[in-house]
């Protein structure tokens, strides 16, 4: 339960969910190869893939409706969803195996964090405040599908590259975080059901599975919770506050890291 609200409060938040999920139960001295493994990632990530959807019913139904009557940029945003899962999706198997054992030293999560909330700080400032519409074209909103791609170190984080990137871009705030839960949903949902083919082959456990239904549940309903309160934090507010965590968090995981060598 604690890390599935770990994984709940912090996928929206860009602040790394991975980042967290690897640095709590190292700091915590928790050892459980299922809570420490790729596999309980997967599980509380499918929580908040279904609370990135429930969040954005209405911006979903929207995005369809416009798409089908063609109005404004919504076919070239729902065209950049779908080319950008697919394409993240395919080099996320191309290198499972990498993605599973490497970058997930607590001091590369630490150095992470610190240099993507500089990276966010950046963009957020450049771009200023202004609550501009997008750009109609189909460009920008590809290069900040396949944004994603970074996410695959823990500590980058898939919200933050994401909105970082809109921001560099000159999206304004709420249009970019909006953006980046719409690509979360079908990149997190189809990462859980390639992950979870091998949970039912046998291979779990009845407790395992029950652990890992727990953590997605928590998941889900701090999720939720987490993505509505970020969207109305941006109508009135920026990203520094999320950089700053992002570099304390780092300088205090590095601290910790090199006290116990």
């Amino acid at each position: 339960m604690v890390l599935g609200a770990v994984q709940g409060i912090t996928e929206f938040l860009p602040i790394s969910s991975s980042g967290h999920l690897i640095l709590v139960p190292w700091a915590a001295d928790w050892d459980s190869p299922l809570l420490t493994g790729l596999t309980f990632a997967v599980a509380v990530h499918l929580g908040t893939g279904v609370a990135a959807f429930a969040t954005l019913a209405r911006q979903w139904r929207e995005l369809l409706l416009d798409a089908r009557d063609a109005a404004g940029n919504a076919r070239q945003r729902l065209a950049a969803i779908a080319v950008g899962t697919a394409g993240v999706g395919i080099i996320a198997v191309l290198a499972e195996s990498s993605i599973e054992t490497v970058y997930r030293e607590p001091w590369i999560v630490a150095l992470a964090l610190i240099l993507g909330g500089s990276l966010l700080w950046a963009a957020d400032r450049n771009a200023g405040p202004a609550d501009t519409s997008p750009a109609a074209n189909f460009l920008p909103w590809l290069v900040i599908a396949f944004s994603q791609v970074v996410a695959f170190i823990p500590g980058v984080s898939r919200s933050g590259i994401t909105m970082t990137t809109a921001r560099f871009l000159g999206i304004a705030r709420v249009p970019a975080a909006i953006f980046s839960f719409q690509l979360m949903a079908p990149i997190i949902l189809g990462a859980a059901l390639w992950r979870g083919r091998d949970l039912f082959g046998g291979a779990t456990s009845g407790a395992d599975l029950a652990v890992l239904a727990v953590g997605a549940l928590t998941s889900a309903v701090t999720g939720f919770l987490a993505a509505r309160l970020l969207l109305a934090f941006l109508a009135r507010n920026g990203f520094g506050p999320f950089a700053l965590y992002r570099a304390i968090l780092g300088v205090v995981a590095l601290a910790f890291f090199f006290s116990r060598l």
